[in-house]
């Protein structure tokens, strides 16, 4: 593809994004008006934000270094919104331009890392992938819970919407499957105190002699241990109250190799 306008890198509102410069974006469209002129009047008519549609740096020009020159930076849906308003050729050729641009900057992310047809990522580029990807899941998972989707119908939607976006499948790489995902919704506790309750239970029964020497615990352990032999009726929901509990109490929940059968187990590991 064909560099009509170069494309720059810079930190917008706590990411790196590829940004156009406005002056070289006001040389291209060949606007009929002062650069500082027209770039303040599109800010202001279609209520451009600072650190979010742009940033602005200024810097200092001239032979004595005198002249104090502002340079907007802009983010690729701002340039093309700039050129699509100016409606002339020349502002329609930069859209395409754009459009043309991030359609390839969505394909480089899709890609999967270890596919890359070039040296092989950096650390740094797998951590920044990695959190990239996680702070997407995340955004997802929150928007499922307001409409108080079920966590597993949740977790799976989000996993497809990262895997189509960024290419990166997060539940695979925690290990995850999304059967194993508890199927209950995803809402605020409504019951502190029966919680706070749930969890000084468990800490005076792990406390006990004969559960000092274990190291791992099964759901079905700590509810046999805490009800007795007799599943109570509502045990999935409560093994997920277990389940917070253990984790306010700084259990891990790990998953054990398969056994004889291929079932792998998850069990609750005692805090170093």
């Amino acid at each position: 593809m064909q560099q009509l306008i170069p494309l720059h890198t810079q930190h917008i509102d706590g990411d790196t994004t590829q940004t156009v410069n406005a002056r070289e974006l006001h040389a291209f469209l060949e606007v009929g008006k002062v650069f500082a002129a027209w770039i303040q009047e599109r800010i202001q008519q279609y209520k451009f934000i600072e650190n979010q549609d742009y940033v602005m740096t200024v810097s200092k020009t001239g032979i004595r270094q005198n002249v104090i020159q502002k340079d907007y930076h802009l983010t690729i849906d701002m340039a093309k919104e700039l050129s699509m308003v100016e409606r002339n050729e020349k502002g329609r050729e930069a859209r395409r331009y754009f459009i043309a641009c991030e359609k390839a900057l969505r394909e480089q992310q899709r890609q999967p890392l270890d596919m890359a047809p070039s040296m092989p990522a950096s650390v740094s580029h797998r951590a920044d992938h990695a959190a990239a990807a996680a702070r997407y899941f995340g955004s997802m998972m929150r928007a499922a819970g307001i409409i108080k989707m079920s966590q597993r119908r949740a977790a799976v939607a989000a996993n497809q919407a990262t895997m189509q976006d960024i290419g990166m499948d997060i539940l695979a790489t925690l290990g995850v499957l999304p059967e194993e995902l508890e199927d209950t919704l995803d809402i605020p506790q409504t019951q502190p105190q029966e919680e706070d309750t749930l969890g000084q239970q468990l800490q005076r029964w792990l406390a006990e002699p004969a559960q000092l020497k274990r190291l791992q615990l099964r759901s079905e352990d700590i509810m046999a241990g805490l009800y007795g032999p007799i599943p109570p009726s509502n045990s999935r929901a409560l093994a997920t109250r277990i389940g917070q509990a253990m984790a306010r109490l700084g259990w891990p929940k790990r998953r054990l190799p398969p056994d004889s059968q291929g079932h792998r187990a998850w069990v609750y590991c005692r805090p170093a």
